[in-house]
């Protein structure tokens, strides 16, 4: 987990240098097989060598500090990530999985997830919130669409998304704005995407109170992304995996039915 997450950090630096990976081996001596199995989470990478990248990318103060706190997290099947308030979006860690998984299950206690959000619907959350500056409201923006991008890499990506109804009663905006996010909800679904909505005579249980994403890939171990308020907790140990499988199977079992679903969106769209 540690080693994937640090690789994309080296990516993302290199390529904000405008370096190539031929350049970047060149001047640390390396193949350029050891630079590209790093970037790619396969090669674990020494702290002096990791120093050395940083600086031969001219990273800034934040960027070197962060990275070397990442390096600092053991390889115990579990990562945190902070950000402030209201950054989750922007975390890379999500990013990275998200365009890589080939299967996404995603669930959200109380607002609408990112990646089902229409950009009008996003632009009136952010100008809803009382608290985020207008240059604040743009960076959340764009992290937002580009979560939303991210999850799309190719048609063969399977998709899953459990809505609870009770979310669906609050959405935030007028009524054009509110019936445009359902009707996308609704017409949405398709061979590889699915929308569920939990509705509010389900059951209650442990496995409808945590906000997460399971994600599973053909090159590494499926990986639980589990959401807070100040900082994102991503998950690749087996047996801790295997407790959000479980909680995805209960909540698919309460869940409506794809076409009962789509009725609900389509009822609450055009009551909007």
């Amino acid at each position: 987990m540690r080693t994937r997450v640090l690789g994309r950090e080296l990516l993302n630096a290199r390529e904000r240098l405008g370096a190539d990976q031929t350049t970047a081996a060149a001047l640390l001596h390396r193949p350029v097989d050891w630079i590209h199995a790093v970037e790619d989470g396969r090669q674990d990478i020494d702290q002096h060598a990791l120093a050395r990248l940083l600086g031969t990318y001219r990273v800034n103060t934040q960027t070197y500090t962060r990275v070397m706190a990442l390096y600092g997290q053991p390889e115990t099947g579990w990562l945190i990530q902070p950000h402030d308030i209201g950054e989750a979006d922007g975390v890379d860690a999500a990013l990275l999985h998200e365009a890589t998984a080939d299967d996404l299950f995603v669930y959200d206690i109380i607002s609408l997830p990112v990646h089902l959000r229409t950009e009008h619907y996003a632009r009136e959350l952010l100008a809803r919130d009382g608290t985020t500056t207008p240059a604040e409201a743009q960076q959340r923006l764009a992290a937002g669409l580009r979560r939303h991008r991210s999850f799309r890499p190719s048609p063969s990506t399977r998709r899953t998304f459990v809505v609870r109804e009770s979310t669906l009663w609050h959405l935030h905006g007028d009524r054009q704005t509110i019936a445009e996010q359902l009707h996308h909800l609704a017409h949405l679904p398709d061979r590889d995407t699915t929308v569920r909505i939990m509705p509010v005579s389900a059951p209650a249980g442990h496995w409808e109170q945590v906000a997460f994403t399971l994600m599973k890939a053909r090159t590494h171990r499926p990986v639980v992304h589990v959401r807070t308020v100040s900082c994102t907790l991503f998950l690749d140990r087996p047996d801790l995996v295997e407790h959000y499988r479980d909680m995805a199977t209960r909540l698919l079992e309460n869940a409506l039915p794809g076409a009962e679903s789509r009725t609900l969106l389509l009822d609450l769209a055009n009551s909007a």
